[in-house]
């Protein structure tokens, strides 16, 4: 836990930065009339726009962990976590600068560090911990930061991180981008999602980047369900699928 904070002393930590109060629609209620908030699987890749991952890849940060394989003989494998000064330790082999890498870039300067040939050594992110993407409104489980694990769309991190509750608004659905360390105006991205599920259409499911948020608004019955008397929220609840 200290390192970790040692590292994200440079980075924007604040789940809810933006105090912007907008709402994020349901991610893929439409499932069945009156059921606003199932989050349903997400279109076929077939139609959807490709992920171009090679034109963003992921980056290494403190405190990443890698997994480093290389087959020359003897083969081996190693777990290396990236520290403070963004480097990982690898014995007699010294310190290794790794922060702002890839996987790719990591591996060949491994293999370069070591004698080996390129394809001998291949290194992946064991655990995702330098960059979050932050979950707000109503969305399964607690508000909170998911690890981000590179290029992903907005409706595939939804489904990762357990989907959106039932009392989701499936109008109103946003990607706040805070353009921070560019020194930017933040940004607010408007996520069309009866389009994207119904429709296959991808335009306006982004491409999540490091630290952006999304922010999942609260429906009218969901609203009115919580002011309703204990007797009477079965039925309701019942009439508009509110069941969590």
């Amino acid at each position: 836990m200290k390192q970790a904070g040692e590292c994200g002393a440079t980075r924007w930590t604040g789940l809810a930065r933006l105090g912007y109060g907008l709402a994020l629609c349901l991610l893929v209620g439409c499932a069945a009339p009156g059921k606003q908030g199932e989050l349903a699987r997400s279109p076929e890749r077939s139609n959807a726009e490709p992920r171009d991952e090679a034109s963003a890849p992921y980056r290494v940060g403190c405190p990443d962990e890698l997994e480093i394989s290389v087959s020359a003989q003897p083969p081996r494998t190693s777990r290396h976590v990236v520290g403070p000064d963004g480097r990982i330790e690898m014995g007699n082999l010294g310190r290794l600068h790794v922060d702002g890498k890839t996987t790719t870039e990591i591996a060949a300067a491994v293999a370069t560090r070591c004698g080996a040939t390129p394809d001998s050594v291949y290194v992946i992110v064991h655990a995702y911990r330098s960059q979050q993407v932050y979950l707000v409104g109503e969305i399964r489980g607690p508000q909170r930061a998911v690890p981000y694990q590179g290029p992903e769309r907005v409706v595939e991190l939804l489904e990762r991180a357990g989907g959106l509750t039932s009392g989701a608004a499936l109008g109103d659905v946003f990607l706040l981008r805070s353009h921070l360390t560019e020194g930017r105006s933040p940004e607010v991205l408007r996520i069309d999602v009866r389009a994207i599920v119904s429709k296959r259409d991808q335009r306006t499911n982004y491409v999540v980047e490091p630290f952006d948020e999304i922010v999942v608004g609260e429906s009218r019955q969901s609203i009115l369900a919580r002011s309703l008397p204990p007797w009477m929220l079965p039925f309701y609840q019942s009439l508009f699928g509110l069941q969590q």
